[in-house]
């Protein structure tokens, strides 16, 4: 008889996941808090790091080996939400446009099924780079949506209850 996978329940996996773990959060069920209070948008994406290999010139003379390290940058967050009277996102925006460097740190949290925060992105040094208005059109009736898209210095995630 050949042996067969199991899974055994309420053990770790190599991931440091429990079998037992909580279901997976339901991705529409966020809030985005851009430094002053939360502000309701539609999507948040491009929340991520790129990370390059670069030779280390320094270390690879001296042991004439080939050793690598890794460069991370933060990639373009974009949010977009409901044009509405609500001037605080323009407020940001227009200060980067008279020349003003505000970073602020930008805290995006999923929430749980009740509504309570279950995890976080935290965006530090974050800064508007980019503003796009809503498609008008007097054939349609879709919500006039704006975008926002941020650069940050660095992404922290943090999870509750771990």
């Amino acid at each position: 008889m050949s042996p067969q996978a199991s899974i055994t329940f309420g053990a770790s996996s190599s991931l440091g996941v429990s079998a037992v773990d909580r279901d997976p959060f339901i991705a529409h069920n966020f809030d985005v808090d851009l430094g002053a209070g939360p502000i309701a948008f539609a999507e948040v994406s491009g929340l991520g790091y790129e990370i390059d290999y670069v030779d280390d010139s320094g270390t690879a003379e001296r042991t004439r080996e080939k050793k690598k390290r890794a460069v991370a940058r933060v990639t373009e967050v974009r949010l977009r939400r409901g044009v509405t009277g609500d001037m605080s996102l323009w407020r940001w925006v227009g200060a980067a446009l008279a020349g003003s460097y505000e970073t602020r740190t930008v805290t995006i949290r999923l929430l749980d099924a009740q509504g309570a925060p279950a995890c976080a992105w935290v965006l530090r040094g974050a800064r508007p780079i980019k503003w796009l208005g809503p498609t008008l059109s007097a054939m349609g009736s879709a919500v006039a949506i704006e975008e926002l898209v941020l650069a940050a210095d660095s992404i922290e995630f943090t999870a509750t209850g771990d």
